[in-house]
């Protein structure tokens, strides 16, 4: 290790001390899966259960499989409809070819990762709910249209999940993308001309072809993300009358673990699904290695 490199490795220090505090140092709390958890005996104090598999009574606890598949059917949908949004966003913005209207573009559509989701749900309630001065009625009345109430209908919740999540979402997810664009080799472009392929025949055999490897990367690491289909959006934009068709796995361990008190029971459900998860990405990855020829590892 080089003196003048001393600078760089301290930099990394802060990402280092949290990783080891907030990430490695938790994972000693999984014991807790084949422990009868005690507030009075901690961690490490509480019994052993007996038998070793007694936390895992979820397994044939019906409630769960109805919120294992509520949860598949959320991830799955905003899987098909929101990991290929970025990659034809990003195609479409790389054709533009006014620089000014290109980066202003991008900004708007980067701005609404950096708010929040409880303030995001809190200005999609505003918008949408079934006040006479919400913007949505206001604008139906103009059309003699009666006050509409979209949030607590159990059948528009997750084309809301939908719709609000690539609001929100779509503008960042092409950063890497256009970022894999940029290093396409310009000479492709000129040869393609000289072929005479147009601008969408340029994307289809020279952009598509540059951004593969960052779209099966990507590809990979959005699997483990099936078992969550989004706590914090799912949790702020949820509501009483659409309770059933928002309890997803992450809500299901919360209400189980924290509210309920089961923790070994939660850290067991999750340590599960956290098994599923990995399994998933190592097929996926030897899926895609097998394939394309490109992986994580």
């Amino acid at each position: 290790m080089k003196v003048k490199q001393y600078p760089l490795y301290l930099m990394l220090l802060p990402s280092l001390v949290f990783l080891a505090v907030f990430i490695y140092l938790p994972m000693y709390g999984l014991i807790l899966t084949f422990k009868t958890f005690t507030i009075s005996g901690g961690v490490f104090g509480s019994p052993w259960a007996k038998p070793w598999y007694a936390n895992f009574w979820w397994l044939k606890d019906p409630e769960f499989w109805n919120v294992f598949r509520n949860t598949l059917k959320i991830a799955g949908i905003k899987f098909v409809t929101g990991f290929p949004a970025p990659i034809i966003l990003a195609l479409l913005i790389n054709e533009v070819r006014n620089g000014r209207f290109k980066r202003t573009t991008q900004t708007i559509l980067y701005l609404p990762h950096f708010i929040s989701w409880v303030i995001f749900a809190g200005i999609v309630y505003r918008i949408l709910g079934g006040d006479s001065d919400s913007p949505i009625n206001l604008l139906l009345g103009l059309f003699r249209v009666g006050p509409v109430d979209i949030l607590p209908v159990e059948k528009n919740f997750i084309p809301l999940l939908v719709i609000t999540g690539l609001i929100k979402e779509v503008g960042w997810g092409t950063i890497l993308y256009l970022a894999a664009i940029s290093s396409a080799d310009p000479q492709l472009y000129d040869a393609a001309s000289i072929d005479g392929c147009g601008q969408w025949k340029k994307a289809i055999h020279v952009t598509v072809p540059t951004i593969v490897p960052i779209v099966v990367i990507m590809a990979i690491l959005s699997l483990p993300g099936i078992l969550s289909a989004g706590f914090d959006q799912l949790y702020n934009m949820q509501n009483s009358m659409v309770a059933r068709a928002s309890n997803v796995l992450d809500i299901y361990i919360i209400r189980i673990g924290i509210i309920g008190g089961q923790y070994s029971y939660a850290i067991a459900m999750g340590l599960f699904l956290q098994f599923i998860s990995l399994g998933l990405v190592l097929v996926a990855n030897k899926l895609s290695k097998r394939r394309w020829g490109y992986g994580l590892f």
